[in-house]
């Protein structure tokens, strides 16, 4: 929600929806304000990022001071390693993410494979694919 009030509030939007939430926003009318999918999509990714970097700052310390690292399912860790990669990707850039979350080749080209049978992402061309998001 913050990121679409500060959207609002930057002038970055000027269609006829924004200004009627930017009206909302600042109390001329009763109406609820909702958050924008992109700002919810982009403060997604920052949070996932997030959880990487405290990740790695756990193994940082993890020689000085005793902490438990925290547990990450597998289907989490798919979650993260998708949502990290932009809306239009190549293979490498797919086997690059996965080294730095410290995943095997062979599981970073098996989920990709299992996104693309789900319709989650789409093979545009060979080493090229596309995230393909549900319209609710």
């Amino acid at each position: 929600m913050i990121l679409t009030a500060l959207r609002m509030t930057s002038g970055e939007c000027h269609s006829p929806e924004m200004e009627e939430k930017s009206r909302i926003l600042f109390g001329k009318t009763n109406e609820a304000l909702s958050c924008s999918d992109e700002d919810y999509q982009t403060a997604e990714m920052v949070g996932n990022k997030l959880i990487l970097h405290m990740a790695q700052a756990y193994q940082l310390v993890k020689g000085t001071v005793k902490v438990e690292q925290p547990k990450v399912k597998p289907l989490d860790q798919k979650q993260i390693l998708l949502s990290l990669l932009p809306e239009e990707f190549e293979s490498k850039m797919l086997l690059d993410e996965a080294k730095a979350q410290g995943l095997k080749e062979r599981t970073a080209f098996r989920w990709n494979d299992e996104w693309q049978e789900h319709g989650i992402v789409i093979k545009i061309k060979h080493g090229i694919y596309r995230k393909q998001y549900a319209v609710a």
